[in-house]
């Protein structure tokens, strides 16, 4: 998201699905929020959760899959996140 505002907003049923195969796979993050650029989110709820589809043979779900209620990436000061995030395992 880039020079982005999202306020007052409540995001519900979102599910999140694991997918890959790809072997130099080293750490799954689940947020909502990803590469936050000069932007807000203010006020916002998301309930979602997590599923996994796939993982490569030699990945550790357990070990390295990581759930925050923080944006994965706030690449400048002028960026904040304020949410609050839920997010529950899935139909392992």
């Amino acid at each position: 998201m880039k020079n982005s505002t999202i306020k007052d907003v409540t995001f519900d049923n979102v599910i999140f699905d694991v997918n890959t195969g790809l072997s130099k796979t080293k750490r799954i993050v689940v947020t909502p929020f990803v590469n936050v650029v000069t932007s807000t989110i203010d006020n916002v709820t998301v309930n979602a959760s997590y599923q996994v589809s796939k993982l490569p043979s030699s990945f550790s779900k357990d070990d390295l899959i990581f759930v925050t209620d923080r944006a994965s990436y706030l690449s400048d000061d002028a960026s904040s996140v304020n949410a609050k995030v839920t997010i529950n395992v899935k139909g392992e």
